[in-house]
């Protein structure tokens, strides 16, 4: 189910717990079943049950998410030969051994292609096979260096490092600063790595492009 090296390990059959700590730094711990391999300081096997909790030491807050750098401090990764390297930060995650789930914690965003995706909750679930489960009202930042674009109350599944599918509402500003708020069906990047979003007003909307234009 998982697998470490470079660490200094205590199993107490009697309190039923295992602890790892790392020798140097941070040691991998590799998921087989689910593909991904992270970096953590120590962790705990609870035998009974069947739960690894990981920590990492390195805060998410020491990331400067409003830094151009991508990907600062990841430590967890896709091993899966079509997500192209995936990967993400959070200090916190629990493994569930029996169910082969991995619940990451605290993850400030993941970066796919030009954006930046928020998870509101700041949980990443991920089941066997690399399978990330789709965010709920997520936050899309589009692009993370342009910053030009937030799409908020967005649906979104992520496939791999440059591939994402969403949906979600954005405000139209107008001259006057009012703001317009209407729904993209379709957000995804396009052959150039570039988000890209669809989307559709009617007529019973009452849209204003401006205060002289319907």
């Amino acid at each position: 189910a998982f697998k470490t090296e470079n660490v200094t390990a205590h199993v107490d059959f009697k309190t039923r717990k295992g602890e790892f700590k790392s020798n140097e730094g941070e040691s991998f711990v590799e998921f087989p079943e689910n593909q991904y391999m992270c970096y953590m300081d120590q962790f705990n096997w609870y035998l009974d049950k069947d739960d690894l909790e990981m920590e990492s030491n390195g805060k998410a807050s020491d990331v400067n998410i409003d830094t151009d750098l991508d990907l600062a401090g990841s430590n967890f990764f896709s091993t899966h030969p079509k997500q192209d390297s995936l990967q993400f930060k959070s200090p916190k995650a629990k493994f569930d051994v029996r169910k082969k789930i991995l619940t990451c914690q605290k993850v400030e965003y993941i970066t796919v292609a030009d954006a930046r995706i928020y998870p509101d909750s700041g949980l990443v679930i991920i089941k066997k096979k690399a399978n990330m489960l789709p965010f709920e009202n997520a936050k899309i930042l589009a692009n993370y260096i342009t910053k030009y674009h937030n799409i908020f109350d967005a649906k979104v599944e992520i496939f791999a490092r440059k591939d994402y599918l969403a949906s979600g509402f954005y405000n139209y500003v107008d001259e006057s600063e009012d703001q317009q708020k209407f729904y993209f069906s379709n957000i995804h990047p396009d052959t150039t790595f570039q988000t890209t979003a669809k989307g559709g007003v009617k007529e019973k909307d009452k849209f204003r492009l401006s205060p002289q234009f319907d």
